[in-house]
C-alpha cells in the first residue's frame, strides 16, 4: 500500500504547525524576559549574549554529533548577508519589547511576515 500525498501533507501540516505553537510559546518566554529586564540593561547587551548562547548551542550540538566540520558553509556571503539584515532586526524588535505591550508586538508581526511571504518568497497567501 503506498502513502497517500495528502495524507502525508496533513501530517507534515499538523507536525508543523504543533512546533510552530511550541516555538511561539518558548519565543513569548525569552520576549517577556527581554521586556521584564529592558529597563536594567541596554539592547546591545541582549543581542550579544541572544547570539553568543545560540552560537555556542549549535557548536555544542555539532560537536556531540560528530559534525564540527559541517558548521563551515561555504555560502559565507549569504550567512553575512543575513547577519546585516538580523543584527537590526534583533536590535529593533529587543528595544521594542520593554516600550510596547507583548500583544500589540505579536498582532502586527504576523502581518509584516504575511504580506513579506508573497514577494520575498513567492508564497501563495489564502
Amino acid at each position: 500500500m503506498t502513502p497517500r500525498p495528502d495524507v502525508e501533507l496533513r501530517t507534515d501540516a499538523s507536525t508543523g504547525i504543533l512546533l510552530s505553537l511550541v516555538a511561539y510559546a518558548l519565543f513569548t518566554l525569552v520576549d517577556s524576559a527581554i521586556k521584564t529586564l529592558g529597563g536594567r540593561y541596554h539592547v546591545v547587551q541582549f543581542v550579544f549574549f541572544n547570539a553568543l548562547f545560540a552560537f555556542t548551542t549549535v557548536t555544542l550540538i555539532a560537536l556531540f554529533r560528530g559534525r564540527l566540520a559541517g558548521i563551515a558553509s561555504p555560502q559565507w556571503r549569504l550567512h553575512l548577508l543575513r547577519w546585516a539584515i538580523v543584527l537590526p532586526g534583533g536590535l529593533a524588535i529587543f528595544r521594542a519589547y520593554p516600550r510596547t505591550p507583548l500583544a500589540d508586538v505579536y498582532a502586527i508581526l504576523p502581518l509584516f511576515m504575511t504580506a513579506l511571504a508573497v514577494p520575498i518568497l513567492g508564497e501563495r497567501v489564502g
